[in-house]
């Protein structure tokens, strides 16, 4: 994974139906046993398809502070890990879904609104692994699965 793979939107090919692809999502996305375990808040949204601009079903979460291990190891470093969690707190990870046959879904996985300081995105190491594991979650439904990151 690359260190600004946040940053780049992910495109998925996938022999599922657009419902399981949201589970997989959903699924991701609830992950606590990890180190980088986070909270989010998960709704159902309309979101736009980036190469034709059309409504398109999707999800998005709306990051809601550290978990588990990760929200301890933040009281132990102190004002720096809680600075960053707070200006990282409303970041947005979306994923639009797109059926291409009824057999086959084209999905999309990217960071809409991030916190920054100094052009740096806030907590970006716990999206890029939640993101990953999104594309961990899909290849489950489809080993075969197309990726690519623009």
């Amino acid at each position: 994974m690359g260190l600004l793979d946040h940053q780049r939107t992910w495109h998925f090919k996938v022999s599922a139906t657009p419902e399981a692809c949201v589970g997989a999502f959903r699924a991701a996305m609830s992950g606590k046993m990890k180190l980088r375990a986070v909270n989010w808040d998960i709704r159902v949204d309309k979101l736009r398809w980036f190469a034709t601009n059309e409504t398109v079903s999707g999800v998005t979460a709306t990051y809601v502070g550290r978990a588990g291990l990760a929200a301890g190891l933040t009281i132990l470093f102190g004002a720096r890990g809680n600075q960053a969690e707070e200006r990282a707190i409303g970041s947005e990870m979306s994923f639009a879904v797109r059926p291409l046959s009824t057999t086959s879904t084209e999905c999309a996985l990217w960071m809409g609104t991030v916190g920054t300081t100094f052009g740096l995105t806030q907590d970006a190491g716990y999206f890029r692994s939640y993101m990953s594991d999104v594309e961990k979650e899909l290849r489950v439904l489809d080993p075969n699965i197309t990726t690519s990151k623009v």
